[in-house]
């Protein structure tokens, strides 16, 4: 029989990987559950891994600091890691199956946090018979409502894809 330890490990690898996937192939799309919960589970796994793993016992001071700047290293490299393999992913579905297709810009919204507001332009954009409803960044407000825009998307998966012409709306006043 396996030791709970031994399931624990194997059921926290599967989320870690299932985590890295979902960063790599699923955060690319519109909604906070799928940039904010791949990255959550990779991490929550690393943490498990290092609580089934790392020994209970009474260490000391400096050893359990040690640990905690160790996981800190190993969380840091895993997230750089991570968008470098999804920015890598995300340039060869547009090198191989990019489309041009036009875009319009149907909102601007404003988000504000602690760490101060971004703002964002949400474009609709039709491909294949199927609307499609994005944000790009927009904090230096170089999108206004009713502007064209110009996108290079992935025929195989179109939520990904990058703006590589802007027409300003004409004749429009704010």
């Amino acid at each position: 029989m396996y030791s709970k330890k031994l399931i624990y490990t194997y059921l926290l690898l599967f989320l870690f990987l299932a985590g890295c996937c979902g960063v790599i192939f699923f955060s690319h799309k519109y909604g906070y559950l799928y940039r904010i919960g791949p990255f959550v589970a990779t991490y929550l796994a690393i943490i498990g891994l290092c609580s089934v793993w790392i020994s209970d016992r009474k260490v000391s001071r400096l050893i359990r600091i040690i640990q905690v700047f160790s996981l800190l290293i190993v969380l840091a490299g895993v997230y750089l890691i991570l968008l470098q393999m999804k920015s890598a992913y995300l340039n060869a579905q547009l090198n191989h199956y990019g489309v041009a297709v036009k875009a319009i810009v149907v909102d601007i919204k404003r988000e504000k946090s602690r760490y101060g507001s971004h703002d964002y332009a949400i474009i609709d954009y039709s491909y294949a018979g199927n609307d499609y409803l994005q944000r790009i960044n927009d904090d230096d407000r170089a999108y206004k409502y009713q502007d064209s825009l110009r996108l290079l998307c992935s025929s195989r998966d179109p939520e990904i894809f990058r703006v590589v012409g802007h027409k300003p709306a004409l004749n429009i006043k704010y």
